[in-house]
């Protein structure tokens, strides 16, 4: 058997060195190629920092990010993904609590070195060191109650069980194509590289402008035969609202794997499912700290699914109990109990957190007398009449916001830091779509800590799924009778606010600004919405401009990429946007007509426009094409 995850590639680049491995953009590498780069990479951190036992890596979504991903592996080392998009602040801790000092760059715009990392390129080659194998194949950090994220170290024999058996499920083989969603800060991207370069498909690396529109996600999807995506929820149901929205159903796809949050089947996913007769939606279940550890298989027809779909049973070599306050294990359906989980899934632990650790990972005694590690999941279950398990909630105050892991206290903590916030209570609120939001209600007698200068503050610190999407300055906090802030009377204030604030606007009621201005109140519950209002500034987030897309197509029968509310992220641009009659004017003076109706085509290297001064615009039928700016 394999000892190390990187194994499981040779078989490909034994038998298929011919055959395309990764795409992006323009650029395609074979297996003969992936390996020989890998080889070199790795070559050069085993004689420059044979001692290293944890190389730091981006999230930069390219070729290169892969090779480097690999190499680490293949040098027997660990990768610990950065994501520059987090605050600096926060990265810093992450380097710190990880001991961290090497990195391999992806590219020359990656700011390691602000972080206090050396790269590997510049590093001298370390004299009389012994070179150390980690049994580790990644650390991936996660959302800490007591505000330091905590790195969750994964083995490889985990990892082994877990690709093993995905493959033993899935159709992949030589042309089958998988693309690569997932950021390699979420446990899923792991799942996307290796289920793909084992089996000798072809993985498909798309850009942030894909990944955060739908539409043009779809369209990707469609044009490059993608045959499996594995999904949170969350893009998921967005990625079958743009498919009902725009009749748009890829007969291409096979297998779709959700997982992260819990799997509600709406009407738009039975409509995508029942248009897809072909294609198998997987519903899998695990914290980072097993990642898979069960799955159900959706069967027959999707106008019958359960509307809340259990997380199924246990995959190979895993297991779980599901257990009673007092400690005892359950096995009588219905009955509510904890979610332990054991097998060879299990990550090792926390880097460098013993004590945590040992609280979380436990040795459990079992049936019969034995006595076996589990992880305390602090997920809430139980098992039905089938004998699978389902899912209900947690333990505690930890919630899923956008497929993310947010620990309530560590929001706590960094609001607490602001200075002159007095009093503040943060709650969890669920939307129409049964998402988690959070909502910060504070008090401060300091004039300048607005709502705005607060929202601010904890965006320098935490990461923008995070941060609160309302945010509301009171005179004094409502408190019960022994003293407690009263979390009831705070819901009905927040009730008050949003009555309040489906009437009244900044501006006129009328028109096309009205129309938008309903849009974004109904998405942002925000009554200070006037038409320099900036829909990013008023708690809009990436996930949100998803939605508004959506409902400008569904309610003003208009197509409105999500790049196009970044490049106009006001009431005022938009609807300047919107309403110009040269938006509608496409570039055939500019380009001929072929080039104008193959826009969908230039999706893989959005950023690449087909002549100068070109920009997204819509053409007659409200549909996207390139159109020339009139300002340059």
């Amino acid at each position: 058997m394999n000892n190390q995850v990187y194994e499981l590639l040779n078989f490909a680049f034994q038998n298929h060195e011919k055959e395309t491995a990764i795409i992006h953009q323009e650029e395609s590498i074979s297996y003969s190629e992936l390996e020989n780069r890998i080889h070199a990479i790795a070559n050069k951190l085993k004689t420059k920092v044979p001692s290293e036992r944890i190389i730091g890596i981006s999230c930069d979504r390219s070729i290169q990010t892969i090779l480097n991903l690999l190499a680490i592996l293949a040098a027997g080392k660990t990768y610990l993904p950065l994501d520059f998009d987090l605050p600096k602040v926060r990265l810093k801790k992450i380097v710190e609590e990880a001991d961290l000092t090497y990195f391999l760059p992806g590219n020359s715009l990656e700011p390691f070195e602000e972080l206090g990392l050396n790269s590997i390129n510049s590093s001298k080659k370390e004299e009389n060191q012994i070179e150390e194998v980690s049994k580790y194949a990644y650390i991936l950090f996660t959302s800490g109650s007591t505000g330091i994220p905590k790195g969750v170290c994964m083995p490889h024999l985990a990892l082994i069980n877990l690709v093993e058996w995905q493959n033993k499920n899935s159709k992949s083989t030589i042309g089958f194509n998988t693309l690569h969603f997932a950021k390699l800060t979420f446990d899923a991207s792991f799942l996307e590289i290796f289920c793909s370069l084992s089996t000798g498909g072809t993985l498909h690396i798309v850009d942030n402008q894909l990944i955060r529109d739908p539409y043009l996600l779809l369209n990707y999807i469609d044009s490059q035969s993608i045959n499996r995506l594995f999904l949170p929820f969350i893009a998921l149901q967005g990625l079958c609202n743009a498919a009902k929205s725009y009749k748009i159903f890829p007969s291409c796809l096979k297998e779709v794997m959700t997982a992260g949050e819990q799997l509600k089947i709406t009407d738009s996913l039975r409509r995508f499912f029942s248009e897809l007769p072909t294609c198998k939606l997987f519903n899998q279940y695990g914290p980072t700290e097993s990642h898979v550890v069960t799955q159900l298989y959706l069967q027959g027809d999707p106008q019958f699914w359960e509307e809340l779909p259990t997380i199924g049973m246990p995959i190979q070599n895993s297991r779980v109990d599901i257990v009673s306050e007092r400690g005892e294990i359950i096995s009588k359906e219905g009955e509510i109990g904890e979610l332990y989980l054991s097998g060879v899934c299990l990550a090792d632990g926390y880097l460098n957190r013993e004590e945590l650790t040992n609280d979380k990972f436990i040795q459990f005694a079992g049936d019969n007398n034995s006595s076996y590690r589990v992880y305390k999941s602090g997920d809430l279950g139980y098992w039905n009449k089938n004998g699978e398990i389902s899912f209900i909630g947690r333990t505690d105050d930890q919630i899923k916001i956008n497929g993310f892991r947010v620990e309530i206290g560590e929001v706590e903590l960094e609001a607490s830091k602001i200075v002159g916030v007095d009093e503040f209570a943060i709650v969890k609120s669920k939307n129409e779509d049964g998402q988690f939001s959070l909502k910060l209600f504070y008090t401060s007698l300091i004039e300048k800590n607005t709502e705005d200068f607060v929202r601010k503050e904890l965006l320098k610190v935490l990461p923008e799924y995070m941060v609160p999407t309302k945010i509301l300055k009171l005179d004094k906090l409502p408190k019960t009778t022994s003293g407690k802030v009263d979390r009831n009377q705070l819901a009905l204030i927040l009730d008050e606010f949003l009555i309040k604030n489906s009437t009244e606007f900044g501006f006129s009621n009328f028109g096309l600004e009205h129309e938008l201005t309903l849009i974004w109140n109904s998405i942002l519950q925000e009554n200070r919405i006037e038409s320099e209002s900036n829909f990013f500034d008023l708690g809009g987030s990436s996930i949100l401009a998803q939605k508004l897309s959506s409902k400008i197509k569904s309610n003003l029968d208009i197509h409105f990429p999500v790049t196009l509310i970044y490049q106009n992220p006001t009431i005022k641009d938009q609807v300047k946007y919107l309403a110009n009659e040269s938006t509608f004017n496409s570039v055939s003076c500019e380009t001929d007509e072929e080039e104008r109706f193959n826009f969908e085509e230039t999706l893989m290297d959005i950023n690449n426009p087909p002549f100068p001064g070109a920009k997204i615009g819509l053409d007659k039928e409200g549909m996207p094409c390139w159109i020339k700016n009139p300002y340059i």
